[in-house]
């Protein structure tokens, strides 16, 4: 099983790499060897892969190792009720364009946004406090 799973996980880097290549290719305009609807073809098509590699990957791994998805299961809960709050705490308010009066995101929208942008960036200062207290403790070691 191991095996095989290091060939799927070396498959998926090859394709991923090549794949993205080709989106960087189309997107700028000096070099643009692909035409940009390709580029976007294939930028989604990148995004479900990375989507089904958090998914499957996982899954292999509680299934090869069930007492080591204890950590991973309780790290997801900490995100789901991290998200819970933001989402709790974002505004709920339609967005309306001030020029023509049209509506431009429903509340929901607005405050799934605002839940995103806030768990998006309690995790990212969470990253970066980890990554600076992980270097001073390796220097002290």
């Amino acid at each position: 099983m191991e095996k095989n799973l290091g060939l799927f996980s070396r498959v998926f880097t090859i394709a991923a790499i090549v794949l993205g290549l080709v989106v960087l290719f189309s997107t700028i305009p000096a070099i643009q060897l692909f035409s940009t609807d390709l580029g976007l073809f294939v930028g989604y098509t990148l995004f479900f892969l990375a989507i089904a590699a958090a998914i499957i990957f996982p899954l292999i791994n509680i299934i090869q190792n069930p007492r080591g998805a204890v950590k991973s299961v309780g790290g997801l809960a900490v995100l789901v009720i991290i998200f819970v709050v933001s989402y709790s705490l974002a505004p709920a308010k339609e967005l309306v364009n001030q020029v023509t009066g049209e509506l431009m995101a429903t509340a929901d929208v607005v405050q799934y946004a605002g839940a995103a942008i806030s768990i998006g960036s309690i995790v990212f200062l969470t990253a970066v406090f980890t990554l600076i207290i992980t270097e001073l403790l390796s220097i002290f070691r």
